[in-house]
């Protein structure tokens, strides 16, 4: 068994353990903290820097894990802020402790080699394009080992002059991040050598996870697939993408009214009956769209919304509604915002990054938070801005997972099984990674399938990696 350990962590633990303690268990405990901290990055942490620690993610395979927890703080390898938080039910913080928290991390073999793990069975049962082709998907492992190691050295080199005064704090925690960084790409570099793909699927919003989602964007630069280099082929403004389907659901409930309206009702049919989510937490908030159904894949497929010769009025459609579906066609949605909050404000975004992270905190935070961009976004859509409201009127986080949902089930049951029929393709979220010379034709098929299924015709971009 491999483990990833913070460099010393293997020396400070005694050759003679105390009885009842094993090492691997030690080894285990050690690495899924580190890995909490590098990989969870959405994961709520708690003061100091620690990370909760739920005791079902360590017991079915350590029954004595508090005596090890114990065994291990004695050491000073890890520590603890013995905090149960009642209220929000997020277990006791733990942490690596600063003596080891930003060494380099190295590979700790006990035993045996463990066996390669490809894909669990139930996702290989309903989605075989994964099976066909994730095999095929590998990474020069010295050439990237080596780009790893340069880029750590030059953002180290980077703090080598700085005068310490009065920027102390700062330059330490720069190289803790870019101690992190190593550490997370050394981590998945281990994972692509051993062809672990660590295929999961969300319990919550379906999506579709693995080692090569995870990855850092540049380490992608050196996927391959029988030895051509990889594309990403992506669809820009994704999740205003995706919303149009809700959007479009939620003003055909409001605005059709007629039984006889076959058309509607299809598409009324398709969301009421979507089986996406069997989850009974979400399925309790809104019955109507998370309600598992009988309705087969071949019928889903025949989603269609009516032309668009037909007025706005009688669709139900404001004017603003029509021209966020054609930003978003266009795939300017954020442009535009962009230039209407400098209109109004006269300030701009460092850079489409932080232009992402103020969109998506304008859709899914609470509806009680106000910020600048949500009011313009208020002001230019308003009718969709009370779609919103309406869906995160009671659990603020049901918008965003209604989104991945739909998101998961377009690409995963619909899009990937057409673009895996004649090519090699990887899933990643609302992408597909495709050996560069089938980009364009995976293109074209995702724009097809995407435009029936929406009812919109979406903008593709092909990013072509440069190491």
């Amino acid at each position: 068994m491999k483990y990833n350990l913070p460099e010393g962590v293997e020396e400070a633990i005694p050759q003679i353990l105390p009885p009842g303690i094993k090492r691997h268990h030690l080894y285990h405990i050690v690495q899924l903290i580190w890995y909490k901290c590098l990989y969870n990055k959405r994961r709520k942490k708690k003061a100091g820097g620690f990370v909760p620690l739920s005791s079902s993610s360590i017991q079915n395979g350590i029954r004595n894990y508090k005596q090890h927890i114990d065994y291990l703080i004695c050491l000073h390898i890890i520590e603890t802020d013995q905090h149960y938080d009642t209220l929000r039910h997020i277990a006791k913080g733990y942490k690596i402790t600063r003596q080891y928290l930003s060494n380099l991390p190295v590979i700790v073999e006990i035993g045996k080699a463990e066996p390669k793990y490809i894909c669990p069975e139930d996702i290989i049962k309903k989605h075989p394009v994964i099976k066909k082709y994730a095999n095929g998907f590998t990474i020069p492992y010295d050439e990237a080992l080596w780009f790893i190691q340069d880029r750590f050295n030059k953002e180290c080199r980077k703090f080598d002059n700085t005068p310490y005064s009065g920027v102390k704090q700062l330059v330490e925690a720069a190289q803790r991040v870019a101690s992190k960084r190593y550490s997370h790409a050394i981590f998945s570099l281990q994972k692509f050598k051993e062809n672990r793909h660590n295929f999961t699927i969300g319990e919550m919003n379906k999506r579709l996870t693995s080692t090569e989602a995870l990855a850092q964007k540049d380490i992608r630069a050196f996927f391959q697939y029988k030895g051509e280099r990889i594309a990403s082929v992506d669809i820009k403004n994704s999740q205003p993408y995706f919303a149009i389907a809700l959007i479009k659901y939620e003003i055909s409930k409001l605005s059709e009214k007629k039984k006889n309206d076959a058309e509607s009702h299809e598409s009324v049919k398709f969301f009421d009956n979507y089986s996406s989510f069997k989850s009974p937490q979400l399925s309790a908030l809104s019955p109507s769209l998370y309600s598992i159904s009988s309705q087969s894949s071949s019928s889903l497929q025949t989603l269609c919304y009516e032309d668009r010769a037909q007025t706005q009025q009688q669709r139900g459609f404001s004017p603003s509604t029509w021209i966020y579906i054609q930003l978003v066609e266009s795939g300017e949605f954020y442009e535009y915002l962009e230039h209407q909050y400098y209109l109004k404000y006269g300030k701009k975004f460092r850079d489409r990054k932080e232009l992402k992270e103020e969109v998506f905190l304008m859709l899914y935070s609470k509806n009680k938070v106000r910020t600048q961009l949500k009011m313009i976004f208020k002001e230019h859509f308003t009718q969709i801005h009370e779609i919103f409201l309406k869906y995160k009127r009671d659990h603020y986080n049901k918008l965003a997972i209604a989104l991945q949902i739909i998101e998961s089930d377009f690409m995963l049951k619909f899009v990937m099984p057409e673009v895996g029929k004649c090519i090699p393709c990887f899933p990643v979220h609302d992408c597909f990674m495709v050996p560069e010379s089938f980009a364009e034709e995976c293109k074209q098929i995702m724009i097809e399938k995407l435009e029936k299924l929406v009812g919109a015709k979406p903008t593709i971009s092909i990013e072509y990696f440069e190491k």
